[in-house]
């Protein structure tokens, strides 16, 4: 699903994962211009906000890894 960043209105493509019984939301940069175009990200391009509203960085369960 095509969605834009809250802060910045950056384009994203957000899709849900699986990840294993958990479920969450994985976004990928949708701007063709930028150099991170089509990858996934947990930052916005645009102006560096966490994309992940359901932990944030400073929980001790934050991994980037997770879907990456």
């Amino acid at each position: 699903m095509r969605t834009a960043c809250q802060k910045c209105g950056h384009p994203l493509q957000t899709k849900v994962r699986n990840y294993g019984a958990f479920r969450f939301l994985a976004h990928f940069d949708n701007d063709a211009r930028s150099e991170t175009y089509a990858r996934h990200t947990l930052r916005c391009p645009g102006c560096g906000s966490s994309l992940d509203q359901g932990l944030p960085e400073q929980s001790p369960f934050y991994s980037p890894r997770v879907g990456g």
